[in-house]
């Protein structure tokens, strides 16, 4: 998940814990450059914390550090927060970042070149995947096993879902009562990886709110959702809040196409790209996530239904009601709730989202994982 060149990371909107890096506290309503360098090679945000991994191989974080998630080997989360990148370590092996959709994520995990999986920061529910369940915080990598395959990692509140590289998924931490896990379970807690049946899962993201499921895709391109479903976020024409329907799904189950080739979930809404170059979304459309134009509870989506345009290329959505996405020509959009201006478009307010995509200005080359009312992406200079 990482972008090639020289490349410059901008941030804009909520800065109260420093993670959008500019050495103050202040909102954004509009990008601002992290630094001056053009360094940045991929950018994950958990909650109120940043990560981003150089061109150079190197670790670096910014933001909130209640439990040590920053990585600075200091115990009880000090200093609290950090409005500057420091770096973790003193590796240059670091290769893939943590993709969250959380409010709350305390945990990073993250995958070196040589395939080894590492984590640190707060360890509820055995989040950690280290085989200790509760009650350790870790302000330091540690590494979870032994095994040198690991490709793909995502989180979201207390559960963990990787893909290794001979196609099998993984998950870890806390198993809800919606099911999240996939496993055919409810309520349970794993601190060690444990295997979901199948070899040919090719992409994952934990999906819906704090660990609420997982969107994966096989190599086949077929889509498969697991996990909380009252909203219809699952996208399988089903959903509980206006039919008495299932409510979780404890197994994956399929989404209809096979095309598919990057999901992306906010809060209660889960969004899509084809291999043709077409969106799509479903779920709540409360503050217009879903692109249509309109906004409500009233307009809510269990099926996708595509956002115009045949050029996207990829999609980001955020801890809360923002998304957004990239057009092959490297424009960039974003639609839904602005309340401290999300959506980059130098206004900010509950009245001010947009239910329709709005372009940013500039040419840029890849998204960075909304966290909980921040925003991030990466261009060129």
């Amino acid at each position: 998940n990482g972008f090639t060149g020289k490349n410059q990371l901008w941030m804009w909107a909520r800065n109260d814990d420093g993670g959008l890096g500019q050495n103050n506290l202040t909102n954004y309503s509009s990008p601002v450059q992290v630094g001056t360098n053009d360094v940045w090679s991929s950018i994950a945000q958990n909650g109120r914390t940043t990560t981003s991994i150089k061109a150079d191989g190197t670790f670096w974080a910014w933001g909130r550090n209640q439990y040590g998630q920053l990585g600075q080997n200091e115990s009880g989360g000090s200093p609290d927060k950090v409005s500057s990148p420091v770096q973790i370590g003193g590796n240059t092996n670091w290769s893939k970042l943590n993709q969250t959709k959380s409010n709350n994520t305390t945990t990073f995990l993250s995958i070196k070149t040589d395939g080894t999986l590492w984590s640190w920061g707060q360890n509820d529910k055995g989040m950690m995947g280290i085989n200790i369940q509760e009650g350790t915080e870790y302000s330091s990598p540690t590494q979870v096993g032994t095994d040198t395959t690991w490709d793909q990692i995502s989180a979201s509140g207390n559960t963990a879902v990787s893909i290794k590289t001979d196609g099998t998924l993984w998950v870890w931490g806390q198993n809800g009562n919606y099911g999240p896990f996939g496993n055919n379970n409810r309520d349970q807690v794993f601190s060690s990886p444990v295997q979901i049946p199948g070899t040919t899962w090719e992409y994952v993201e934990m999906s819906g709110y704090n660990g609420l499921g997982w969107h994966g895709i096989k190599t086949d391109g077929t889509l498969w959702g697991t996990g909380y479903n009252y909203y219809g976020q699952i996208g399988n024409n089903t959903a509980y809040w206006n039919s008495g329907g299932n409510n979780g799904y404890s197994s994956p189950v399929q989404i209809p196409g096979t095309t598919w080739s990057k999901t992306s979930s906010s809060v209660n809404a889960t969004f899509g790209v084809k291999t043709d170059g077409t969106l799509w979304a479903w779920g709540d459309n409360e503050f217009g996530e879903l692109g249509m134009g309109t906004a409500g509870h009233p307009q809510m989506r269990s099926s996708p239904i595509q956002i115009p345009g045949t050029t996207w290329s990829d999609v980001c959505a955020g801890v809360y009601y923002t998304v957004q996405a990239l057009k092959t020509d490297g424009t960039l959009w974003s639609w839904g709730y602005n309340g401290v201006g999300e959506l980059g478009q130098n206004e900010q307010g509950p009245s001010s989202f947009k239910s329709s995509p709005t372009q940013i200005p500039g040419t840029w080359v890849g998204l960075g994982g909304n966290g909980l009312r921040a925003s991030a992406a990466i261009k060129q200079p």
